[in-house]
């Protein structure tokens, strides 16, 4: 955290030596009223503050956009911070950010004092009508900025994370073969019954999976896999795949399929946003939306793409794509 605040005071002095440099009058200016601000105290005191709220977001940031991580994980990390969030938003991590980052400010050379807050006074048109309590400089930064960025962070940790819950409720069973162990017969046989509702078409009243036989399905496949040694889903997929089992365990492996493919959180979208970017540029302004997708695709699982032989693709392509027609 120190380091930020000597990068913000190596930056305000930047701005002072430009101002004094310049001699265009709005540049000495800006350049004054940017290095005034970046080495107050009260800018000190913000970058604490974000440092203390961001180290604890971004651990749960990093394991939601890894493709491999469990579930159970998230939900645990998610929770975590939540909770976090909560005790943080109190008086005594109020004062204790307040005590660090006078601590800082000294250091720096920066007086470690709140600006004076300016008192608007409102015009009374009955006799009823109470004054306002004035608050101080200290106070009114707890309100108006600590508080609020707090309850901004607890609201959209819910929004962003909502989905994860339902998500776990629905499919969460199928995501380690030690959680299907650990389920009763009931429990498990409930819980393939919820799945087969949640995908169900309303309009035909059929489903992708049938519960019933799913049951059947996941005990048969833990007996087959009697090992002590847990799998996650992905390693459960690829053992039915590569050991030709798919008739035999039909929706399992759809129910699979579905879990490894349904998008839990935004990650996934800002990931196709940032490769946009990159794929989409003035050259390629005519793309269509079906080779756009297919181009982002390959860009984003591009570990995948660079393993494939692409050779008998290419000669499918080129001989589909002949302009020359032999006689």
């Amino acid at each position: 955290m120190a380091s930020a605040a000597v990068l913000s005071t190596g930056e305000a002095e930047a701005l002072y030596k430009v101002a004094n440099s310049s001699s265009i009058g709005v540049a000495v200016s800006e350049a004054n009223g940017l290095a005034n601000e970046i080495s107050s105290y009260q800018f000190i005191l913000s970058l604490t503050i974000w440092h203390d709220l961001l180290f604890e977001i971004n651990k749960v940031s990093k394991v939601v956009q890894n493709p491999s991580a469990d579930i159970s994980i998230m939900i645990k990390l998610v929770e975590t911070a939540k909770i976090f969030l909560e005790s943080f938003r109190s008086d005594e991590s109020f004062e204790a950010i307040i005590k660090k980052s006078e601590e800082i400010a000294i250091k720096l050379g920066t007086e470690p004092v709140f600006p004076q807050v300016r008192l608007s006074r409102k015009r009374r048109f009955f006799e009823y009508e109470g004054t306002d309590t004035p608050l101080n400089g200290k106070s009114k930064y707890k309100v108006d900025f600590f508080n609020a960025i707090i309850d901004v962070a607890l609201l959209s940790l819910n929004e962003r994370f909502k989905m994860l819950d339902s998500y776990n409720k629905i499919l969460g069973f199928l995501t380690r073969t030690e959680k299907m162990r650990s389920l009763d017969a009931n429990e498990l046989l409930n819980d393939c019954k919820n799945l087969e509702i949640s995908l169900r078409n309303p309009s035909t009243e059929e489903s992708d999976v049938n519960h019933e036989e799913l049951y059947s399905e996941i005990n048969t496949f833990l007996r087959i896999e009697a090992s002590a040694e847990s799998k996650d889903a992905l390693e459960i997929l690829k053992y039915i795949t590569a050991n030709s089992l798919i008739e035999i365990f039909p929706n399992l492996f759809i129910a699979l399929r579905i879990l490894l493919t349904s998008p839990i959180s935004v990650a996934s979208a800002e990931r196709s946003f940032s490769k946009l970017k990159l794929i989409k540029n003035y050259l390629r302004s005519t793309m269509s939306q079906d080779r756009l997708s297919a181009l982002a695709l390959i860009s984003i699982e591009n570990k995948i793409s660079r393993s494939l032989d692409c050779s008998d693709l290419i000669d499918e392509f080129a001989s589909l794509k002949a302009r020359k027609v032999k006689f």
